[in-house]
């Protein structure tokens, strides 16, 4: 428990030259420290950690805090599957200080992030997500 809360701490309140401030941590952070489960409800990035479960809207939360805490702009983004059919998704997408963008997904098949070069449009980016299957009003 006290690896947890001191991760907790270092997750909430900023790099401090550790790894986790990169997309890439986040990701692997979270792979290791929060499970899929089905929530009922939105909760914050606190409460998501202290679980230690999350769907894709808990991970959006937790994913989103960690980047502002790094400094690297993001959003969430709901997404909706291109053939109408079945639930939405929740990703966070975002832009590194230099420019690269990407996302981080998370869900029942894990954590997943990408990184893309620096002018690659936002819904080429959306596409990439699970093979191709979301779509989202996104603008710049």
């Amino acid at each position: 428990m006290k690896k947890l809360m001191f991760a907790v701490v270092v997750i909430l309140t900023g790099c401090g030259g550790n790894k986790i401030c990169s997309p890439a941590g986040i990701a692997e952070w979270e792979r290791g420290y929060i499970g899929y489960a089905e929530q009922t409800r939105a909760d914050n990035a606190e409460t998501v950690m202290a679980r230690g479960t999350a769907d894709c809207k808990g991970y959006a939360v937790v994913s989103m805090q960690r980047l502002r805490a790094c400094g690297i702009e993001g959003r969430i983004v709901k997404l909706s599957p291109v053939d109408n059919k079945g639930p939405g998704h929740v990703v966070v997408t975002f832009r590194q200080p230099n420019g690269e963008r990407g996302y981080i997904s998370g869900g029942r098949a894990g954590v997943t992030w990408e990184l893309f070069p620096l002018e690659t449009p936002w819904a080429e980016i959306i596409r990439s997500i699970d093979g191709g299957k979301w779509e989202a009003n996104f603008t710049e």
